[in-house]
């Protein structure tokens, strides 16, 4: 098994039926990687148009091939027989529960928290983090994307530490980030590569 990579978890969205999503981490940068494999039914194809990604990063997701293939590493596997019904349940989620959901989440302190924390931010250097703490990363952005619960981000961005909440809406391993849905009930985007944490709420 290869040192530098760690596969944590696998998702199909409906909107791409023929590929699944597997997010891990790269130790060597300590960043998040996510990338796109072709499945067409219930195996993946790892050499199917991946030739943009890493060699040793493709080597290392075919030794993890018949896991991946055994449901291993799945989160939740989209049957489009449902999906109008799941996109209807979502709509329903965001409209009915959405403002008590984020009331309980953005409270007045939590809010002056987020504040004190931003503005008393100094230069600092990227935090790195060791396969626990990537572990507990990836299980709180898949507890977000499955349960529907908001959760906060921890970024490195230009030499600080900046703080966003939202629940997990997307994994986008072309555009190497994260799609989530604000307090606002609005779509933002994390970059994957600038989380160095994730606090459940």
């Amino acid at each position: 098994m290869s040192d530098r990579f760690r596969l944590m978890f696998v998702v199909r969205f409906a909107r791409e039926l023929s590929y699944l999503t597997c997010v891990g981490v790269d130790f060597n940068s300590g960043s998040l990687f996510s990338v796109l494999l072709y499945s067409p039914d219930e195996r993946v194809r790892i050499n199917h148009n991946t030739s943009h990604y890493p060699k040793d990063l493709i080597s290392y997701l075919d030794s993890q091939k018949e896991m991946i293939n055994s449901g291993f590493y799945d989160i939740r596997t989209w049957e489009m027989t449902v999906f109008d019904e799941k996109l209807k349940e979502r709509k329903d989620l965001l409209r009915d529960r959405g403002t008590k959901k984020w009331t309980s989440f953005m409270m007045p302190e939590h809010l002056r928290m987020l504040k004190e924390r931003y503005m008393n931010s100094e230069k600092v250097e990227k935090p790195i983090l060791d396969e626990y703490e990537w572990e507990e990363v990836s299980r709180q952005i898949g507890k977000s994307l499955e349960a529907q619960v908001p959760i906060i981000f921890k970024l490195y961005k230009k030499g600080s530490i900046k703080y966003q909440g939202g629940i997990v809406d997307k994994i986008d391993p072309v555009q190497k980030r994260i799609e989530i849905i604000n307090e606002d009930n609005c779509l933002e985007k994390v970059s994957i590569t600038e989380i160095v944490g994730v606090e459940a709420l």
